[in-house]
């Protein structure tokens, strides 16, 4: 069940209740691209492993440099990722097992998530590997289509308004911002 926050339209949250099972997702025809990352084990593998080093490297470098300039730090250990999914057969809820908390399910397969205490994604790198090497636990990683940013793709996280304004934002210029937060759930 998705829930929509009135003030923010532009970002579906999921509602996760408690009930009786539902049949597993899927049994149907499978995603091209699913099909074609399972059959391409070592390619995709290693674009995803690259794609994650990436994001960490950059993470860090962010971190250093909001050092160098005074800046407070960032949060620890919660690197901001979105991930395309396949979204008929991958379910979010599984990236908890990756390491990573789900903060926004949007069209399209994309996920904006954070790591969990693991600022090196160590679970995902673990499932990358074993999906690489085709072992027991890697199987899922085949439904992961790709690896991005978190921090730097505004057009996920930003309602429309914004979005069209973002280039005119100057960083001299003190702006009054109203941020809202929506959580779903009883678990922090």
């Amino acid at each position: 069940m998705v829930e929509r926050s009135e003030r923010l339209p532009h970002i579906q949250l999921s509602l996760t209740t408690e009930g009786s099972a539902s049949s597993p997702r899927g049994g149907g025809r499978q995603n091209q691209i699913t099909l074609a990352n399972a059959g391409n084990r070592q390619g995709h593998g290693r674009k995803l492993k690259g794609s994650l080093d990436s994001l960490i490297f950059d993470w860090r470098n962010t971190e250093d440099q909001r050092e160098e300039e005074g800046k407070p730090p960032l949060p620890e250990k919660a690197v901001p990722i979105i991930l395309q999914v396949d979204p008929v057969v991958f379910d979010a809820e599984d990236l908890r097992t990756y390491g990573i908390e789900v903060i926004a399910e949007l069209e399209d397969g994309y996920i904006i998530g954070a790591s969990v205490e693991d600022d090196d994604f160590s679970e995902l790198q673990k499932k990358i590997e074993l999906f690489i090497q085709e072992k027991r636990g890697g199987g899922n990683v085949a439904g992961i289509w790709e690896i991005l940013d978190g921090s730097r793709r505004p057009e996920y996280i930003l309602s429309p308004e914004l979005l069209n304004s973002w280039d005119s934002i100057q960083d001299g210029q003190i702006y009054l911002v109203d941020v809202g937060i929506a959580c779903v759930g009883s678990k922090s």
